[in-house]
């Protein structure tokens, strides 16, 4: 845990390393106001890519463990009156002829 908290405080630093000086130069050529509102663009973009990135990963994962989830009970939680692992015959109901 330790080392991924460095390593992400050493990226950020290394991110800050290239961007707060470009914004210094452009502070040198413009407005506090143009500096402010450049930086809140450029972090909402990043910010709202990141944010997607995230949901699309949360999305991905939730379908993974739905696919997986009924051979997890299947295996992890035998059938009511299952005897020796085996699985009942599926009620008359169930069972769809074409």
């Amino acid at each position: 845990r330790a080392t991924m908290l460095s390593l992400n405080h050493m990226g950020w630093a290394l991110f800050m390393l290239a961007f707060l000086p470009t914004m210094g130069r452009v502070l040198d050529l413009t407005t506090l106001p143009t500096v402010f509102a450049g930086m809140a663009l450029i972090f909402g973009v990043l910010l709202t890519i990141a944010a997607l990135l995230w949901i699309r990963a949360d999305r991905r994962e939730a379908r993974r463990q739905r696919a997986e989830a009924p051979a997890r009970d299947a295996v992890a939680k035998p059938q009511h009156g299952a005897q020796d692992g085996a699985l009942p015959a599926p009620a008359a109901s169930q069972i769809k002829i074409s």
